[in-house]
């Protein structure tokens, strides 16, 4: 049982869980803490994602073994892009591991 706080969040643990290779998600799996323009930022994301063999098509998304995963939909994730590429990006600096964005084109099945 993963929990998850939208329907999006649920049919991507579906998305993740069927694909070949699938180990295990974590939901909530870390915080991090980083200070930017003087103001400390706290950030989690929604899992992390284990793959014993990670599938060409995430691959391409840019998983590895254990990756971070954040859920938005398509259009929040361009009006708070920023934020969001930032986030992913002290996180996999921090932690060493990637971190991706998943959006509903991906999840469910609609990516050009």
């Amino acid at each position: 049982m993963v929990a998850f706080e939208s329907a999006l969040e649920r049919d991507c643990i579906s998305f993740l869980a069927a694909q070949p290779g699938f180990g295990r998600i974590v939901s909530q799996p870390i915080s991090i803490t980083w200070t930017i323009d003087g103001r400390d930022r706290r950030y989690t994301p929604d899992f992390l994602v284990v793959f014993e063999d990670v599938p060409v098509l995430l691959q391409a998304l840019g998983f590895f073994e254990e990756t971070y995963v954040e859920v938005k939909y398509a259009e929040q994730a361009r009006a708070e892009w920023a934020v969001v590429a930032a986030r992913l990006e002290h996180l996999a600096r921090w932690t060493g591991r990637p971190a991706v964005l998943l959006d509903e084109q991906v999840i469910r099945g609609r990516a050009a």
